[in-house]
C-alpha cells in the first residue's frame, strides 16, 4: 500500500474498525465490508458456530467463489482466443485466396 491511504470506518457484526485503503478503492472496501457482514450474520444466523468457526466457514466459502469465477473467466477465455483464432484463420484463408 502506498504512503497516501484512506482510513475507511466499517462495521462487521457491530464492531467498528477503521481499515486503510488507496485512495479510490473505498467503495470497493465498504462493498467487501458489507459482504462479509452479509454472510457472517447469516452463517451465524443458520448455525450455532462460533464467530471464529463462522469466520473460517465464511472465508472458504468466498474462496471457493472467487476460484470458482476465476475458473469461469479463463474457461470464457479460452473460448474467446479459439474463436479469435478461428476467424484469424478464415481471414488469413480470405485474403490469400
Amino acid at each position: 500500500m502506498s504512503q497516501e491511504s484512506v482510513a475507511v470506518p466499517i462495521k462487521i457484526l457491530g464492531v467498528k474498525y477503521q481499515i486503510s485503503c488507496e485512495p479510490g478503492e473505498e467503495k470497493a472496501l465498504l462493498e467487501s465490508a458489507t459482504l462479509l457482514d452479509e454472510r457472517l450474520a447469516k452463517m451465524r444466523e443458520q448455525s450455532r458456530l462460533s464467530i471464529e468457526q463462522a469466520s473460517m466457514m465464511v472465508a472458504l466459502n468466498l474462496a471457493h467463489d472467487l476460484l470458482k469465477a476465476k475458473r469461469e473467466v479463463e474457461e470464457s477465455e479460452g473460448k474467446i482466443r479459439r474463436k479469435l483464432e478461428s476467424l484469424l484463420a478464415k481471414i488469413d484463408e480470405q485474403m490469400g485466396a
